[in-house]
């Protein structure tokens, strides 16, 4: 009688964590002794030619790092992911590890129980992970204060530049006072941007203004003209609206819905419609469909922004045919709160989940990193070969995973850490460490680390904001003269809309979240 009580016991545990999604896994019914195939769903290209063959390498040699246990493979193009996994989810698919990217909408999934919650699991059987990965990497994809997959590490923040072509800017720019304004990095005035507005009237002048400057340099302006002074690092929430928190204040972290809060901040509008009279910038912006098409043409923009990681200036060279100046912007490395775009969760229809969280542990660490690069790149002398210890020559057509033709390849960031990946003829020398160090270990993490909002009450009026700033976006552009009176109608527009609902809500949500972690 006791040993049915205790089966019948295991089996009402098990069913709890197959059935109800975000169930807490604090037990494993897996006998280490018992053979487990675990079934790993990922997005990857069309069938590799190889594929058969590095996945009977990889179970041949898992079991040195897993004993008695084998994983059988199966991949969705990403494409079509989203849609495939809709109905694999609704007819309750066995899975054990999954995949989740960018396609899918990640609260979504842990509402509907897709995947179960892992704290207990990672306490227990990822030690290591915890261990190597960056606490703020987990808090990423926390939903309600809890943990439903392992973010597979790769560059976190992103280094942002200004360009400007080298020949023009050694002839009209007072590169050195360009330079101090750059290094200011916060708490910027119109008059800071003259010293851009002299180079382009120079420019101008002397006949070389090509096309003048990109509107990305507006969006660079904007992220200090836009908002009042003082008010230091903020972040956006909810997709579409224009609801910012700030963090000058952490004790208070207050939402602002940036288009009411400062009504009479038209510092941005002065100064970008100025531009626009003055001919800086080409006349059909606001019809243009890609308003960044000019940068980096030898006869396209002379002035704009973008991502400028060390080296780019090199790179740049080589492959548009001139040469820019690069001024860094300093304070640009930031980790935003949001959940990250690839991730590995355990199904909540994985039959051995403790197992599934071994595996998941081993290919996000270091003890792993063999097998892991053997999953991503194959086989050596066969689809590449070693150049050094962490580096090899790849023998694809293009970065691994990135051509359907090769026989062989993943994209790292799909499988795990990607920091334990060899680096590629792809890559710059170094690349691994650099991002690893420079950026990611440089970069501030937000504040709001943890805190996920939670769209439901709002997501009508959040729909409908998106709309009306999508209609009114060409305010943006310096191309109206009659700005201020548009933007009244478009905030009128905003607000019928429920724009006040949408920042109470936002910041009833921050304010309960504080209390609950303590911050």
């Amino acid at each position: 009688m006791k040993r049915w009580i205790a089966v019948i016991l295991c089996l009402v545990m098990a069913l709890s964590l197959v059935a109800c999604g975000g169930g807490s896994a604090t037990i494993s019914l897996d006998d280490p002794n018992e053979e487990v195939t675990l079934k790993w769903l990922f997005g990857g290209s069309n069938e590799l030619a190889d594929e058969n063959m590095v996945y009977e390498e990889f179970n041949k040699q898992l079991p040195n790092y897993l004993p008695n246990t084998q994983v059988e493979f199966e991949t969705i193009p990403f494409a079509d992911y989203a849609e495939k996994w809709k109905l694999l989810a609704a007819s309750r698919e066995k899975y054990d590890v999954v995949w989740n990217g960018w396609m899918l909408d990640y609260q979504s999934e842990i509402a509907r129980g897709s995947y179960i919650e892992l704290d207990a699991l990672v306490d227990e059987y990822g030690k290591d992970l915890k261990a190597e990965l960056p606490q703020w990497l987990l808090d990423c994809n926390r939903v309600g204060g809890k943990l439903y997959s392992i973010p597979c590490y790769q560059m976190s923040s992103l280094q942002y530049g200004v360009y400007v072509k080298k020949d023009v800017a050694e002839k009209y720019l007072d590169i050195e006072a360009a330079q101090a304004m750059i290094n200011k990095g916060t708490d910027y005035t119109v008059e800071d941007f003259k010293v851009w507005e002299d180079f382009l009237t120079k420019a101008q002048a002397a006949g070389e203004l090509g096309k003048g400057v990109s509107y990305s340099f507006f969006e660079y302006i904007m992220g200090y003209l836009g908002l009042p002074e003082g008010r230091g690092k903020f972040e956006f929430m909810g997709e579409g609206s224009r609801c910012a928190v700030f963090y000058d204040d952490v004790e208070n972290m207050k939402v602002y819905d940036v288009n009411f809060d400062f009504p009479n901040n038209n510092a941005y509008y002065d100064l970008t419609a100025d531009w626009y009279q003055k001919g800086f910038m080409r006349k059909d912006i606001i019809s243009v469909q890609d308003k960044k098409e000019d940068e980096g043409k030898k006869n396209g923009n002379i002035l704009w922004y973008g991502q400028a990681f060390a080296g780019e200036e090199e790179n740049f060279a080589k492959t548009n045919g001139f040469e820019v100046i690069i001024f860094r912007t300093p304070n640009s490395l930031f980790i935003d709160h949001g959940n990250t775009t690839t991730n590995t969760a355990i199904a909540t229809t994985s039959e051995h989940p403790a197992r599934a969280m071994m595996l998941i542990d081993l290919m996000n660490t270091k003890k792993g990193a063999d097998i892991y690069n053997l999953l991503t790149y194959g086989l050596e002398d066969v689809h590449y070969k070693k150049v050094s210890n962490n580096r090899i020559e790849w023998f694809g057509s293009a970065a691994p995973g990135s051509s359907s033709t090769d026989s062989y390849g993943y994209n790292k960031w799909v499988l795990g850490n990607t920091f334990n990946a060899y680096e590629t003829q792809f890559d710059k020398e170094g690349w691994n460490d650099y991002i690893l160090n420079e950026i990611n270990g440089k970069a501030v993490p937000s504040p709001l680390m943890g805190f996920t909002l939670d769209t439901t009450p709002i997501q009508l009026e959040l729909t409908q904001y998106g709309n009306i700033m999508k209609e009114y976006e060409y305010l943006l552009t310096g191309a109206v003269a009659n700005y201020d009176e548009i933007r009244q109608e478009r905030n009128a527009k905003l607000k019928e809309a429920g724009a006040e609902r949408i920042q109470a809500e936002m910041q009833r949500q921050i304010d309960e979240w504080r209390k609950a972690v303590g911050k």
